[in-house]
């Protein structure tokens, strides 16, 4: 699996080439080796993120999910991998990368068809609608979930972070504010 994390690169600046010639540079040297590779640990394995929304993300899942190891959360793609990632949490979906996963009307199918096991009062975490865009001429696949989603619950808002808000799924009907997923249906429309 190759993961695609932006702001997790810009964490650690050497490419791969130069971490092996670093390596080299050490000239066997069991300090010099151990002192690069601690480096190294500590910059891949930082908990912390150079990415603002990356970090709200994170904030509203340790605060919201901390004992949960998976959940339901649509943020940008490198968003969501990263937070996700960083906070050593899975996906309810078998979403890969949404921008890949669309590009197969099988897995496509599957994904918005797979049993999340999602109920009345669970939280789910979720970024702006415009946040979540399209790809293309075809509706990205994480508006297509999130429209699926409202189609069997309520959304009632619980928190919002920066750009991401703190969703409980309550029964339809049973929530006056729609705003949200009026505005899923409306990007849904247009895209």
């Amino acid at each position: 699996m190759v993961l695609y994390l932006p702001a997790f690169a810009a964490k650690f600046n050497t490419t791969g080439f130069a971490f092996g010639y670093s390596i080299l540079q050490t000239k066997g040297n069991p300090q010099a080796l151990q002192n690069l590779f601690v480096n190294l640990q500590q910059a891949l394995w930082n908990q912390n993120s150079g990415n603002p929304e990356t970090s709200e993300a994170m904030t509203v899942l340790k605060k919201y999910a901390a004992n949960e190891t998976r959940v339901m959360a649509l943020f940008d793609t490198s968003v969501t991998t990263e937070a996700m990632v960083l906070s050593h949490k899975g996906e309810i979906l078998p979403l890969a990368d949404p921008l890949e996963d669309e590009i197969s009307p099988q897995v496509t199918s599957m994904i918005l068809n797979y049993p999340d096991g999602l109920g009345v009062g669970d939280l789910i975490f979720m970024a702006m609608p415009s946040q979540l865009g399209a790809a293309g001429d075809s509706v990205n696949l994480q508006l297509k979930i999130a429209r699926n989603l409202c189609q069997r619950f309520d959304f009632e808002q619980v928190d919002i972070d920066g750009g991401v808000i703190v969703f409980r799924l309550e029964p339809i009907g049973s929530i006056e504010d729609h705003t949200y997923c009026d505005l899923i249906q409306q990007f849904n429309q247009t895209n």
